[in-house]
């Protein structure tokens, strides 16, 4: 039964463009005959016959085909959305409606704040408002400023490296930016970058207690894996639940004042727009 049926197609096909010409004369045309009926919808030649002039080099008789599949499929998922989805569900206009509405409310506070906000924050103006709202700034984890350096384990000169990375001399630290660029698979000597422990955690492959206890006594660790050697120095030491450094939390504060500006800019223009139309008598609340 289902060869039989799949193969009508072509032959229905063949028939549409054969007679096309007297469908489509201007004088007394004949009523339009459907290609496939699902109850009280219909799917007509004329649909299919457009649907081929617009793609006139592929396979007709398997375009009409899955043209009609995918029309069939969608009169059963509609029929069916009706008669299960409640009359709140099926309110589309009202919905498309919200959405217009919030769409373009949207694109014009975009609009607004790519045309009028000020994205210039000052250092001053981190420090003022850092300063004012501290107990947001705690740590929730212990940070540090650290060093450290991944090397292949058959690296040479490690035991430069162990020394170097122990020393504080300016001359040492030069060498140790060569060493690294030289044999380094990875490594970071920003000593005055602050970092959350957990991080250095997922990086490296130390045990939390080893982190903890190298953080709080600003020492050296030395841990490896099968494919590298991992040198690491803390420098200096924050625990959670003190008032986080300021350049840990200092890009968190630009964007806080920033947001604010924003909502500040769209608030003060909404404002001015309701005063507008007060004035112009295009608002009154009763």
């Amino acid at each position: 039964m289902i060869a039989t049926r799949t193969s009508i197609f072509p032959v229905l096909l063949l028939v549409f463009l054969t007679s096309s010409c007297k469908y489509f004369r201007k004088e007394d045309p004949p009523k339009e005959k459907a290609i496939a009926r699902y109850k009280d919808n219909y799917l007509y030649y004329s649909e299919v016959a457009e649907l081929i002039k617009k793609a006139p080099n592929r396979d007709s008789a398997n375009l009409v085909k899955n043209y009609v599949d995918a029309w069939i499929k969608k009169q059963l998922i509609l029929d069916k959305a009706m008669s299960t989805l409640g009359d709140e569900e099926q309110d589309i206009e009202k919905q498309i409606k919200d959405y217009r509405e919030s769409l373009l409310m949207y694109k014009y506070e975009d609009h607004l704040i790519n045309e009028q906000l000020d994205t210039n924050v000052s250092e001053e103006a981190i420090r003022q408002y850092y300063e004012a709202n501290t107990d947001n700034f705690l740590l929730k984890q212990d940070a540090v400023q650290f060093i450290y350096i991944a090397l292949p384990r058959d690296a040479p000169k490690i035991d430069s490296a162990r020394f170097l990375i122990n020393s504080a001399k300016a001359a040492d630290r030069k060498k140790l930016m060569a060493y690294c660029f030289q044999y380094a698979e990875d490594f970071s000597l920003a000593d005055t970058l602050w970092v959350e422990t957990s991080l250095i955690q997922r990086q490296i492959p130390i045990a939390a207690e080893q982190m903890e206890s190298i953080a709080r006594n600003k020492s050296t660790a030395e841990v490896e894996d099968s494919s590298y050697l991992y040198l690491l120095k803390v420098n200096n030491f924050k625990p959670r639940g003190e008032l986080a450094p300021l350049d840990f939390v200092k890009e968190d504060i630009k964007r806080l004042i920033i947001n604010k500006r924003k909502i500040d800019l769209i608030n003060a223009t909404y404002d001015k727009l309701l005063q507008q139309a007060v004035k112009k008598g295009n608002f009154e609340k009763y």
